[in-house]
This record gives C-alpha cells, structure tokens and sequence, in this order.
C-alpha cells in the first residue's frame, strides 16, 4: 500500500517469515480456490531488489527432475517463470494471514518471477569438505541463514577444528544413511 514501510519498529529489515499450514484452503478475498494447492508461503522485504518498499515471496517449488536448462538463467529463462496462478494464490495467503494485507492483489507488481533452487536429496544443507582445499557451503538460495554457519565454517577453517554444531550437515551423511528423512511439510525449507 501507499506509505508502508515495511519495517521493523526499530527500522530495520524485518525477518524472513515461512508459513505452511495443515489442512488450510487458500481463498482469494473474492472467494475462488486453490483446491490441489497446499497453503504454504514466505514473504521478505524487497525495497532492495524492487527500488521502492515492498515484499517479495514464493510459494512451494515445483519439482522440475533432474534435467534443467541452466541458460539463461533466472528470470530470463521462460522455462522457469511463476505460473499464471500464482500473484492470487501469493495475494490470498498474505491477506489470510495479516489483515493489512487484505486486497492486496491490486498491488502486485505482474513480473517475470521464476529460476531454479538446488536441493539437496533430504533438503537439507551441505557444509563440508568437498576436495581438498575446496569447501562447500550449499544452501537452498537463501542466504539470509547463512551469517552464522559462516561463522562456524570460518572457526572450523581456521582452527582446523571440528564444529560440532556442522556434523550433521556433512556430505557423507548420505552414504553413511543419516540423511534428515522425510518432515511433515511439503517444502523443502522447512
């Protein structure tokens, strides 16, 4: 809307804020619903990445396999851009979850909006080494998390030092069977 910031009280970035419910429709303030679509949403702010103070978000990525066409990348590949579905079902899980968010759809900026995300099989991060003198740092595209493991890879690196809080995240749990196994939640952030 005209005049919001989008901003914490103190006037910084707010959090990035995921949000998957069970058994909940998604329905536009006009009353149409998204039956096959489970109700999962994230929103960040995006003043940034857009020039003007606004948010930006997503849904559940769709499972592409394992062949992509890489080039070009981003939202210049129209092999990957948000279905035509998408600004409703966006606009209808903010205005359901913020009431200052109702009729929001007449705000959305209509743009090209897609790419690629890298998962790992169990959708879980990597932080280990991968060859020598070559260590992996391999999130989901969201860098947001990633201050404090690189904290912890910065400890382990230059104490030469395991970091406990890491183990899990290492690239042999998937031969070693200790992989995270299935969540109750259809996204891979989660």
């Amino acid at each position: 809307k005209e005049g919001e910031t989008y901003r914490t009280p103190d006037d910084k970035d707010p959090p990035v804020l995921h949000v998957e419910l069970m058994n909940t429709d998604v329905v536009t303030d006009d009353g149409k619903t998204f039956p096959d679509l489970h109700f999962y949403t994230y929103l960040r702010y995006a003043a940034e990445r857009v020039g003007v103070p606004g948010i930006q978000g997503g849904t559940i990525p769709i499972k592409i396999g394992p062949q992509a066409t890489l080039d070009p990348y981003g939202h210049d590949n129209d092999e990957y851009q948000a279905d035509p579905w998408f600004a409703d079902y966006y606009c209808a899980t903010l205005s359901y979850l913020m009431d200052r968010f109702k009729g929001c759809r007449a705000n959305f900026k209509d743009r090209r909006n897609g790419g690629i995300g890298a998962f790992t099989p169990d959708n879980v991060p990597v932080f280990d080494w991968v060859a020598d003198n070559a260590y992996m740092i391999a999130d989901s595209n969201h860098g947001y998390k990633m201050m404090g493991v690189g904290k912890l890879v910065a400890e382990h690196l230059i104490m030469s030092q395991p970091v406990e809080a890491l183990a899990p995240f290492a690239l042999t749990r998937f031969e070693q069977g200790l992989t995270f196994g299935d969540r109750n939640s259809n996204c891979p952030w989660v």
